[in-house]
């Protein structure tokens, strides 16, 4: 196979979760994982709401970002989730949205799995 070597600029934090994370997820290393994660999101083909709006930031709005995320990897997943509870609140009051942040991370998540694929095969079954 052809390769490219690439250089890549990763804050040490997020490497360092990422050699730890790589690992729970079944890779050997962070290494392949940087390599093969994005294959999945390849074949899932689904927008990234969150992470592709996150690397337009400037990069100290990043650093933050990142450091609240790794700092509460430790934490229960439900505990983790916090910063983004906050980020979605902060949303919901900057446009005044008159829901609780539960049922905008709800619709959020439903968006997000109801998009149907794409399929140039015929549809089988009652239409």
């Amino acid at each position: 196979m052809r390769s490219k070597k690439l250089s890549l600029n990763i804050p040490h934090k997020l490497l360092e979760a990422y050699e730890k994370h790589a690992r729970e997820m079944g890779y050997e290393c962070a290494s392949q994982m940087l390599i093969w994660s994005p294959v999945y999101s390849l074949m899932l083909r689904r927008a990234h709401l969150i992470t592709a709006p996150l690397s337009h930031l400037p990069r100290d709005a990043q650093d933050v970002f990142v450091d609240e995320l790794v700092d509460n990897l430790d934490k229960p997943p439900a505990e983790s989730a916090s910063y983004m509870e906050r980020l979605l609140a902060e949303v919901i009051k900057k446009f005044g949205l008159p829901v609780p942040p539960g049922v905008v991370a709800a619709m959020l998540a439903d968006a997000v799995k109801s998009v149907p694929p794409k399929s140039s095969e015929p549809q089988t079954g009652p239409q």
